[in-house]
C-alpha cells in the first residue's frame, strides 16, 4: 500500500544493536526508511548522511 500511495524509488533498513551502535534500551526496533530519488546529495552509505538532526541527542 505505502508502495503504490508514495512511490518510493527504494528503501534503507536499520538495527541498532548494542551501545556502541546506537542501542540506548535493549529491545529489537527496525528503522524501514523509504528513499526518493534526489532526496540527499549522495545516497552512498545509506542512512549515515540521511538528513540533518532535528535536535541534539543527549543518548
Amino acid at each position: 500500500m505505502f508502495d503504490i500511495q508514495y512511490e518510493p524509488a527504494g528503501y534503507n533498513i536499520g538495527i541498532n544493536i548494542g551501545a556502541h551502535a546506537g542501542q540506548t534500551i535493549e529491545h529489537l526496533h527496525v528503522h524501514l526508511i523509504p528513499r526518493y530519488v534526489g532526496d540527499v546529495t549522495e545516497p552512498r552509505g545509506g542512512v549515515r548522511n540521511l538528513k540533518e538532526a532535528l535536535l541534539e541527542y543527549d543518548g
